[in-house]
């Protein structure tokens, strides 16, 4: 009975063992040192920062940037949290990417709050994503199909979310770059978030990992009942 249950609890730990570790809170410095993560269904790996950035712009340091991983009924992804402002003359500026993959990957979105412009000062997002492929030289060279999301603002005009539908894919490639222009005579303030959203299907598990949780329930009911019945096997 004893090896009987360890057995079950061996074969239903085995199930899971192909998913990377959950996804924590963090900054962005941690996410750049991890091999890979995972959003219920969805696994994220690659981090890396994109350079050189453009001449004149100041990096935005990645230890300033948290890290919070989110779950809803419509999608996984990320909120970035910034706490960055440029005066006049000042471009403060981040680019880093990274991958995504999932069964059933539809849709990309970006979204940005707290931010503020006056004068000529900009903040301005893009997220660059390669549905079903990578970057060669990020953000270009995508080896599948380019897609692009933009959110910005200016003083007096804003667009802050922004979202693509793509056919059903099992890997996009992402690069944010995040931007905020104090322009010549303005100012500009990124004071709230940068969120990448990604729309999935229902998670549907693998075969073996199917195989292997319907073995290790079999055992447990057999542990149960003492004996197995044509309705314990699973079809």
């Amino acid at each position: 009975m004893r090896f009987t249950l360890l057995t079950a609890g061996f074969l239903l730990a085995m199930s899971g063992r192909a998913l990377a570790a959950p996804c924590v809170p963090g900054n962005l410095t941690n996410y750049l040192a991890v091999g890979s993560c995972s959003i219920d269904s969805a696994t994220f790996s690659a981090f890396n920062l994109v350079t050189p950035l453009p001449t004149g712009a100041t990096p935005i340091s990645t230890n300033t940037i948290s890290v919070t991983p989110f779950s809803t009924a419509s999608g996984v992804g990320f909120l970035f949290g910034f706490d960055v402002r440029a005066d006049a003359g000042i471009l403060r500026e981040l680019l880093f990417g990274y991958q995504v993959n999932a069964t059933g990957l539809t849709g990309a979105g970006l979204a940005m709050t707290g931010a503020g412009a006056t004068d000529d000062g900009v903040v301005t997002g893009v997220q660059d994503v390669c549905v079903n492929g990578t970057f060669s030289t990020p953000p270009t060279g995508c080896s599948g199909t380019p897609r692009s999301n933009v959110v910005f603002q200016i003083d007096g005009d804003q667009q802050l979310t922004s979202m693509l539908l793509f056919p059903p894919t099992a890997l996009l490639a992402v690069v944010n770059d995040i931007a905020v222009d104090g322009g010549l005579s303005g100012f500009a303030t990124l004071g709230g978030s940068v969120a990448n959203t990604f729309t999935v299907a229902a998670a549907v598990p693998e075969p073996a990992s199917l195989l292997l949780l319907c073995t290790g329930l079999t055992l447990i009911s057999r542990l149960r009942r003492g004996r197995v019945k044509k309705e314990d096997v699973c079809v």
